[in-house]
């Protein structure tokens, strides 16, 4: 019920009311089933990252690395490493976030790191379309590094990780994918 109510929430674009159903959702079945347990506290971490980035609010997208540095402690990297590397993957998204609009680049290092974790486990062989999601979020964090510091070899780095997502996201099997990826690729030029 409490998981409806937070998909209700969600197509109201009321982030908060989806992040506390979630949360609640969480204290219900924390004790029973870590599985869920995890995907309730990843869930909620989505909605605290949604809320912050359309908001600007930065208190939400900082809730929003503990939930799910909290939703990590539910998933084990040896028992689940597909769940594991996806909390990692949000958690970068967060960070990058944070770190784009933040000076200084501690927040964007971390995310760099975090994306190259997940992509230790979420590899190609096992999920292809999800390791090309991986690199590219990797390229995009480059390119913001990059960008912000004047580093050349991390936007070296971001095109290479834009041509590995090619790779997997051909102009014939996810047009819309492969656009983007070579539209994150064409702004490494400008």
């Amino acid at each position: 019920l409490l998981e409806k109510s937070a998909d209700t929430a969600a197509l109201e674009f009321d982030y908060l009311a989806q992040a506390r159903d979630y949360a609640d959702a969480f204290e219900w079945i924390k004790d029973t089933d870590r599985f869920l347990a995890w995907r309730y506290k990843n869930r909620e971490a989505d909605a605290w990252q949604d809320h912050g980035t359309i908001s600007g609010d930065k208190a939400s997208l900082a809730h929003a690395l503990e939930v799910y540095e909290a939703a990590l402690t539910y998933v084990s990297r040896a028992e689940r490493p597909i769940e594991w590397a996806k909390s990692q993957n949000n958690l970068a998204n967060t960070l990058q976030i944070i770190g784009k609009r933040e000076p200084g680049s501690e927040k964007m290092e971390a995310a760099i790191a975090a994306y190259r974790l997940a992509l230790e486990e979420l590899t190609r062989e096992r999920d292809a379309k999800a390791w090309a999601q991986l690199q590219n979020n990797l390229g995009v964090a480059l390119a913001d590094f990059g960008d912000k510091r004047g580093k050349m070899d991390a936007l070296n780095q971001a095109a290479f990780a834009y041509d590995l997502a090619l790779d997997i996201r051909t102009r014939e099997s996810e047009p819309e994918l492969w656009a983007e990826t070579q539209v994150n690729l064409g702004s490494l030029a400008m």
